[in-house]
């Protein structure tokens, strides 16, 4: 494993979002599929990532904390629409 350390904010999907960006680019790099990336601030925080090249794929995995629970409902109307 090969550990990847960049300066991004803590912004939770910022780090996905950049670990997706970053992770095809070193996985080519280093010549390797696995990569760990750290997360550099107060709270910290480790994603590993695999890069699966011949589906253009990203897989991340780590340790989460659920912040907010909730049902999505769309209004009765949404389904009955009159044209």
């Amino acid at each position: 494993m090969i550990h990847l350390l960049t300066n991004l904010n803590e912004y939770i999907s910022t780090q996905f979002q950049a670990h997706c960006a970053l992770a095809p680019f070193w996985a080519e790099m280093l010549g390797r599929a696995s990569l760990i990336g750290k997360q550099k601030s107060p709270r910290g925080g480790v994603v590993r990532c695999r890069y699966i090249k011949h589906k253009n794929q990203v897989e991340l995995a780590g340790l989460s904390v659920t912040v907010a629970t909730g049902i999505f409902q769309r209004p009765m109307d949404f389904y009955y629409t009159t044209k």
